[in-house]
């Protein structure tokens, strides 16, 4: 019989399901799954690309865990990456009151949303910036620092990205303290740039083996 998590004889180690339907998000997140080692509990799993809105994502990946998964313990983690990009926010907000609802999955699952999309958090590891930016402008500015990056390609530049986590990170930080000393809802289409990418990140770094 096909062993689970929970019928191994060794404590149970945190699993981490990232969705996306993004090129770039994918790309990202597999080159970072490689850097971390043990990351056999890291999944990336590419969401079909008719499903758009983030309510679509909850339902995709309800689905998913119901089907590819044995029960979730108390510390796995899910994660929905979506860009803002052309959603509207009783879209997002549909998404979150879906969420709340849920019982089985709001302790796990984590909506990660950048907007207008997710360059805002490649750029970030690169420079600190608070002024509203129109679509594919963060990769315009991205090329500033890495001329040769072509969007959904994010090998060649990822060395350089793994350099400057750190300040990503910081970024990213300072930048929602930014939002929120504002007033800003962190879910709005209006609060641009943004990005909470970061939590994915902390999360995955925390649990190294």
């Amino acid at each position: 019989m096909a062993h689970t998590r929970r019928s191994q004889q060794r404590p149970l180690r945190t699993l981490v399901i990232i969705f996306s339907d993004g090129e770039t998000e994918l790309n990202y997140f597999e080159l970072k799954k490689r850097n971390i080692h043990g990351n056999r509990n890291i999944r990336i799993v590419t969401v079909q690309p008719n499903i758009k809105s983030p309510s679509q994502y909850i339902k995709y990946a309800e689905g998913y865990i119901q089907t590819h998964l044995p029960p979730l313990n108390g510390q796995d983690r899910i994660f929905c990456v979506f860009d803002v990009d052309t959603l509207s926010d009783s879209e997002i907000d549909n998404a979150r009151n879906k969420l709340k609802l849920h019982k089985p999955l709001r302790s796990h699952m984590h909506l990660i949303h950048s907007n207008p999309d997710f360059e805002v958090w490649l750029l970030l590891h690169y420079r600190y910036l608070q002024d509203s930016l129109g679509s594919q402008e963060a990769t315009a500015k991205l090329r500033v620092f890495e001329k040769d990056y072509t969007k959904p390609n994010v090998e060649n530049i990822f060395e350089n990205l793994m350099g400057n986590e750190h300040q990503a990170l910081e970024n990213a930080r300072r930048l929602r303290q930014y939002h929120q000393e504002n007033g800003s809802n962190l879910f709005s289409t209006l609060t641009n740039p943004y990005t909470n990418v970061d939590e994915i990140v902390l999360f995955i770094n925390s649990i190294r083996e």
